[in-house]
């Protein structure tokens, strides 16, 4: 995948006062960008409409967005209320991490549209986070990537950024099924897919 080279004239806002309109067309945007993700694990690590736009309306979420000319190149939401994120257990990263606590956030909302994939506006995302961070005294971030493996592109793409360090891999889950019938009734012909 060609990552692009990083691209200067994005211009990075927060922003907190979003109309419906400017919220439906970020969330069609990111629906988008993560449709392909619903078959290929069985963790949602994405937000549904609903909590997509409450969480644009929270006071609690720090929103960044880079636009170039106007229009939307990449955005994300981040949070340091932990147990604002569904999908995560705050007890466990206050246990595991208390080097961090009070210094870190967590990133439940990160993308660049999907036409505009390997155009160069990955790393002034990951820049504006970083400076972020750096202002609000945050040392660590945190965030999921589904089933990409140890370290995925997004991760390898996160630590060509100057001064930043991986904390590795921080949990996995596995789901597991089985199937049952009654002796003798075995459906024929039935084959299990190996996972």
């Amino acid at each position: 995948m060609t990552i692009g080279t990083p691209r200067t004239d994005v211009v990075v806002s927060t922003k907190d006062d979003f109309s419906e309109e400017e919220i439906e067309h970020l969330w069609e945007m990111y629906d988008e960008a993560f449709k392909a993700k619903r078959t290929e694990n069985p963790c949602r690590q994405y937000y549904r409409h609903n909590d997509f736009c409450d969480a644009m309306k929270h006071p609690d979420f720090v929103r960044l967005i880079g636009t170039d000319r106007g229009e939307v190149r990449f955005f994300c939401l981040l949070t340091r209320q932990f147990e604002l994120i569904p999908w995560i257990e705050p007890a466990y990263y206050e246990c595991h991490y208390p080097q961090f606590v009070g210094h870190m956030i967590y990133i439940p909302v990160i993308f660049v549209p999907i036409n505009l994939k390997g155009a160069g506006y990955f790393r002034p995302l990951v820049e504006a986070i970083q400076r972020h961070m750096w202002e609000y005294n945050i040392w660590a971030v945190l965030y999921d990537h589904g089933g990409a493996g140890a370290i995925s592109l997004l991760t390898e793409m996160i630590l060509r950024t100057p001064n930043i360090k991986s904390l590795g891999t921080i949990g996995t889950q596995v789901y597991k099924g089985v199937v049952t019938f009654p002796p003798g009734k075995w459906p024929e012909g039935l084959r299990l897919k190996a996972m």
